[in-house]
């Protein structure tokens, strides 16, 4: 009896694992939702002043068609970003913001009457594949600007380094619109000014309480110039220079390490340097703020021996562990 129940058991597994191929249909295949008209896109486009997401073959078709069969024209031009939405791609994700930012912008000034036939459509390579290999997408973000008018050439948009990156896309949209006065603004930067703010008042704290004890000695060649000092080390060790020249984003999907060793983001650079303050304090502790204490304070000598000992080793387990989380390889790890 307990054998042919078994068995039952086994062939209703086989069979509901049959059923569930069966119904998913190939692998790899992602079906692709309802084609929208180009009236709804452009309608969706006006009424939220986003970018328009192009979610299958037949939207990009129609988007490209012209007023009519005896027509040289479309009613409007298009502006593509051919991106990849996905953690693989940080670039990507760094130059959604801006994307967003631009489409509002135009969606503004459209509305104002100044222009009434631009549109930027983003195409995620997770979503139409097909068009990336017609187009000959190589490598993403790529940036495409199509007039309204044949031929419909595309013009190329280059990101300037020399310059944030929505300077340039602002310059670019305005050279090809013909809208004088359009520029990009980017929004405030709450989360920097934040991390700013409370940097610098834990300096002031951290200079008023341990002044007297140990930072003295070490700031005897003036103390703004060596309080400069240890913030400019700090500052420099942390990736701050590396993230201005390259232009790293603030986060990438939410994440606050970004992986290997060619990328960093803003986040994870605040959170080094956090790091690197703590531990730098530790060693200022252990190496003047000891040697300091009167011989006959035995228990506070000990006390501050392991505080300065514990916050040097957690400093440097979570110094690991992000190293660890940015390369799985990495071979060092203590605590955590």
């Amino acid at each position: 009896m307990k054998l042919l129940l078994r068995l039952a058991l086994y062939v209703a597994a086989v069979l509901w694992c049959l059923l569930g191929v069966v119904l998913a249909g190939p692998p790899g295949v992602k079906e692709q939702p309802p084609a929208l008209s180009t009236a709804e896109l452009l309608g969706l486009a006006r009424q939220t002043g986003k970018p328009i997401f192009i979610k299958a073959d037949a939207e990009f078709n129609s988007l490209f068609q012209l007023t009519s069969a005896s027509s040289s024209e479309r009613a409007y031009d298009l502006f593509l970003i051919f991106t990849s939405l996905t953690e693989r791609c940080p670039n990507c994700m760094s130059l959604h913001p801006t994307i967003e930012l631009a489409a509002s912008k135009l969606h503004t000034e459209q509305a104002a009457g100044d222009r009434k036939n631009t549109f930027i459509a983003v195409l995620d390579y997770a979503d139409v594949p097909s068009i990336f290999r017609r187009v000959g997408v190589q490598t993403v973000p790529m940036m495409l600007y199509f007039g309204h008018k044949k031929p419909l050439e595309p013009v190329p948009f280059t990101v300037d380094s020399s310059s944030p990156i929505y300077v340039s896309l602002g310059n670019f949209l305005r050279e090809q619109t013909g809208l004088a006065h359009f520029t990009l603004t980017p929004p405030p930067n709450y989360f920097r000014l934040g991390m700013t703010a409370l940097v610098g008042l834990a300096s002031v704290v951290l200079t008023v309480v341990f002044w007297r004890k140990f930072l003295t000695p070490v700031l005897r060649i003036g103390p703004l110039l060596g309080l400069g000092a240890l913030f400019f080390s700090v500052y420099m060790l942390s990736g701050h220079m590396w993230n201005r020249i390259r232009k790293a984003p603030r986060s990438v999907a939410g994440s606050l390490i970004s992986p290997g060793f060619q990328t960093q983001n803003v986040a994870e650079t605040n959170a080094v340097a956090v790091i690197y303050a703590l531990a730098a304090l530790a060693l200022l502790g252990l190496t003047v703020h000891i040697p300091s204490i009167p011989s006959g304070s035995f228990y506070k000598r000990r006390g501050f021996v392991l505080f300065y000992a514990v916050l040097l080793l957690v400093t440097t387990s979570v110094s690991f562990a992000i190293f660890r989380a940015k390369i799985g390889t990495y071979p060092l790890r203590l605590l955590f």
